[in-house]
């Protein structure tokens, strides 16, 4: 089956976020140190109607915004997830966990904001070229703080942006690899990304953390590591599918929800290989080419030495106005 890896591994990940966190102290934080979310009266009313379809007891997912959020053809399409034609897995992940974020930011908070994807090859490129040195060179791959470091200083450059060479929103594998080893090509596109950076993450240590930032202020997440994981069939208990870890996966992904049924709690992972590549949940979840697996697993998982797992926040993109009034029933 098509599988294509291209995180670079826990020891080059950590070196980047010490050199990162030195000179930049204030983007990441602790889950301690957010605290709770402030409440929103409309908020709150917001997300306890997008709940009420819900396939799950609590929780939240960002899909289902996503599914409101993101209306035309086009849009859709730009939002499923791959299939990932080149090692280019962070910065793939980055841009569908930053178009879920946008959509829960717009939903939830009534932001009148464009329901935007972010171009995965500006991503991949600033990463590794303008963050990493291009010290890669040919050779695909990518770490998860040059992506956070590339978005926060030349920010997210929008699939909407007239002659992006496509298929959108990954471009193809020439040219991924042209927009991720070539200066002069990011350099043309410099000063229409750099309205829009996205500067502020939490670092997620447990299935606890992971809880907070999703189901309690409903913020988007990725996370890199070598580990991989393997079907384990659907629990009749649950009525869904579930993955348990297994093998090695040098690789990177984004996270779609996190949820509780009967008492059992669970992370949603985003993949990046294709609708199909997981099968499907069941249970009314829609088939994203995502997988599930249990709380107790997530907490080892990010436990794990190397594991490299943090939220994106306080995501933009351009205004329009007025805000769609319709899309919030008020």
């Amino acid at each position: 089956m098509f599988k294509q890896f291209g995180w670079l591994g826990a020891e080059e990940e950590q070196r980047a976020f010490d050199l990162f966190t030195e000179s930049h102290p204030g983007v990441f934080r602790t889950a301690q140190e957010v605290g709770a979310k402030a409440l929103d009266v409309a908020r709150q009313a917001r997300l306890a109607k997008l709940l009420e379809s819900a396939p799950f007891d609590k929780g939240y997912a960002h899909w289902l915004s996503q599914q409101l959020v993101y209306t035309s053809d086009t849009q859709r399409q730009l939002i499923l997830p791959g299939p990932q034609d080149i090692g280019n897995c962070v910065a793939y992940s980055a841009a569908l966990g930053i178009a879920l974020g946008l959509s829960s930011e717009i939903y939830l908070d009534g932001d009148p904001d464009m329901a935007l994807v972010p171009y995965v090859p500006w991503l991949y490129g600033i990463g590794r070229v303008y963050v990493g040195g291009n010290r890669i060179g040919r050779s695909d791959g990518s770490l998860g703080t040059w992506q956070i470091e590339g978005a926060m200083k030349y920010g997210v450059l929008w699939c909407d942006e007239p002659n992006l060479p496509g298929p959108l929103p990954e471009g193809s594998a020439s040219v991924g690899r042209s927009w991720g080893t070539s200066q002069r090509i990011l350099d043309e596109y410099k000063g229409r990304a750099s309205a829009y950076p996205v500067g502020q993450h939490t670092v997620v240590k447990s299935f606890e953390d992971l809880w907070e930032a999703v189901v309690e202020r409903q913020e988007v997440f990725t996370i890199a590591s070598d580990q991989g994981f393997v079907d384990a069939g659907v629990d009749s208990r649950y009525g869904i599918r579930l993955w348990r870890p297994g093998g090695t996966w040098s690789h990177q992904m984004h996270g779609r929800a996190c949820f509780e049924i009967k008492g059992q709690r669970f992370a949603e992972i985003g993949n990046q290989w294709g609708v199909n590549y997981h099968g499907s949940i069941g249970n009314g979840f829609p088939k994203w080419g995502s997988f599930v697996t249990t709380a107790e697993y997530f907490d080892r998982w990010v436990k794990k030495g190397g594991a490299f797992c943090t939220t994106y926040e306080v995501i933009k993109s351009r205004v329009i106005s007025p805000p769609p009034t319709n899309l919030f029933g008020e």
